[in-house]
């Protein structure tokens, strides 16, 4: 997955995404972000933002979410703001503008 699939950056968000059955989703912190607790943190806020609106993101596609430094800053609002746009671009095809 890590290698064969498109990516999206959307910084500090990098979305790792192929057709697939759909459901397999991963969110990777990396060590870049300091602190188990900022870690714990980022990644339970993403998989929040994920469980409230199902509808974000297509069904057959099998996705990794890559934080990195910096994603521990934005504030929870933000945050949902940029995984509404990257599920928008990726239902638009995967451009990989920002």
């Amino acid at each position: 997955m890590m290698t064969g699939g498109n990516r999206l950056r959307m910084v500090p968000l990098t979305f790792i995404f192929k057709p697939g059955p759909g459901g397999a989703r991963a969110i990777v912190i990396g060590r870049q972000i300091r602190g188990a607790v900022r870690r714990n943190r980022t990644k339970r806020r993403i998989r929040e933002l994920l469980r409230l609106n199902p509808g974000w993101f297509a069904r057959g596609v099998d996705l990794v979410i890559r934080a990195g430094e910096g994603s521990e800053k934005l504030s929870y609002r933000k945050l949902g703001e940029l995984l509404e746009r990257a599920g928008q671009k990726l239902a638009r095809g995967g451009r990989r503008d920002e």
